[in-house]
């Protein structure tokens, strides 16, 4: 173990300087460059000094983007209503997840960049917020985190874990690396009994894998959506789109996949008349390119930001657009509402497929495309309990969608298998915080 970590130490300086400098890259052109940089290597001004000492001898949970923090959110949330004197330290890797956070949490926790894995940056947090526990998401193992946390005895969970086939084969290549690593998890609670058994391959501790499902159902639970969908029909209203109008959704496309969506909407209007196209592109940036595409199709395209606030009194369009482009952010889930079939994106003509949580729960069918690595165990069981509809192509995607269409009552099936898979596995944050209570309550008597 001792010549691992010196063999590490020596390399770890060439891994972050030639294997990985879009992350250097990435980090520089940030709007607080100077800032985070410091904060990764170790560095902090005076007054986060004074923040993170003031908290110190809590939780610390570390979660790299804006998936894994809305993961940790949850949990904060939690551990803050059982637990409302516990200091808690909240780590991320990307500005964007940072952003997220602090709008999410304000000052409830402290919140700082992730230092990189040098060993005078872990050093320097350890001796700043001495915590009590660390807390993992997903997927985030770094040996110096690891071995430090190891020499204070501080206990170390790894929650919503998960392991594909193709990181098993990598970690398989990497095995004698490994393996140690995962003696250093006090506790790992995993998504499925499909990952438990990859880990068990690799060698991890059985006594340490608790299966408590993934979390992503409970982040991308759904409540009360009376105003989201009286927000998207007073838009619909506003842009002449009759009330009988039946909508069909692009939701977090890729490029390539509005022209997709817009040549399976142009044949099918011919037989449906009542079809409306919507598309929500993942990155709303995209929305000059996207409109040309459509137009040089020959589709009228109006795009959201013109229709206004939808509690203003804004006069209707004189005529009726062919598509709905929604150049604004943070406005999928109204518009999932309000769907009647949901397209979900960066599965056709991407790689990985965006989370189809969210729209499964609005009774309507959801399709999504070949893609969808990043949810594979979670799609793999909607898919073999016909819970959505996954299509290959372009020629698939115009069939399903036609058979939702035509098919009212096999749509509705669709719909309401989905939802009933969802409900039943609900819960992962409940069993993840009651799995993690042996190592939080030290922390809280103290």
């Amino acid at each position: 173990m001792m010549l691992q970590k010196v063999i590490y130490q020596i390399l770890l300086p060439f891994l972050f300087l030639f294997l990985a400098p879009s992350q250097w890259i990435k980090m520089l052109r940030r709007k607080d460059a100077t800032g985070s940089v410091l904060q990764r290597l170790g560095f902090f001004n005076q007054q986060i000094k004074n923040l993170l000492t003031a908290q110190s001898r809590g939780l610390w949970i570390h979660a790299v983007s804006v998936g894994e923090v809305a993961i940790a959110i949850r949990l904060i949330r939690e551990w803050r209503r059982r637990y409302p004197r516990l200091p808690i330290f909240l780590t991320t890797t990307t500005n964007t997840a940072q952003a997220v956070a602090r709008r999410e949490l304000g000052d409830t926790v402290a919140l700082t960049y992730n230092p990189l894995d040098f060993i005078f940056s872990v050093r320097s947090f350890f001796n700043l917020i001495h915590p009590r526990v660390l807390v993992l998401v997903e997927s985030e193992l770094w040996p110096n985190f690891l071995w430090e946390a190891k020499r204070r005895k501080v206990p170390v969970a790894l929650v919503n874990a998960r392991l594909s086939l193709t990181a098993e084969r990598r970690y398989r290549m990497l095995q004698p690396i490994i393996r140690p690593l995962y003696d250093h998890l006090d506790i790992i609670c995993l998504q499925s009994e499909a990952d438990r058994e990859r880990l068990l391959a690799l060698g991890a501790r059985p006594e340490t894998l608790i299966v408590a499902d993934s979390m992503k159902f409970d982040v991308s639970e759904v409540r009360d959506t009376h105003v989201a969908i009286r927000e998207v029909n007073t838009l619909l209203n506003r842009a002449s789109v009759p009330d009988t109008a039946r909508i069909l959704l692009g939701g977090s496309t890729h490029p390539g996949e509005e022209q997709i969506l817009a040549r399976v909407y142009l044949r099918l209007r011919q037989k449906h008349p009542e079809l409306f196209l919507i598309i929500c592109p993942r990155h709303f940036e995209r929305a000059k390119k996207i409109e040309h595409e459509l137009t040089q199709l020959g589709l009228r395209v109006v795009r959201r930001s013109l229709l206004g606030d939808p509690l203003a009194d804004v006069q209707p369009l004189p005529n009726t657009p062919d598509v709905l482009l929604v150049d604004t952010t943070g406005e999928l889930k109204r518009f999932y509402a309000a769907a009647h079939i949901t397209f979900v994106g960066k599965s056709l003509t991407g790689h990985g497929g965006q989370n189809f949580l969210e729209p499964v729960q609005y009774c309507h069918p959801v399709i999504v495309g070949p893609h969808v690595e990043n949810f594979a165990e979670i799609a793999s069981h909607f898919i073999r309990e016909r819970a959505i509809i996954q299509v290959a192509d372009q020629a698939a995607l115009e069939s399903a969608v036609e058979r939702c269409l035509s098919d009212p009552a096999y749509a509705e099936a669709v719909a309401m298998r989905a939802q009933s898979l969802f409900h039943k596995r609900l819960g992962a944050t409940r069993r993840t915080i009651e799995a993690l209570d042996p190592f939080i309550l030290p922390a809280v008597s103290d």
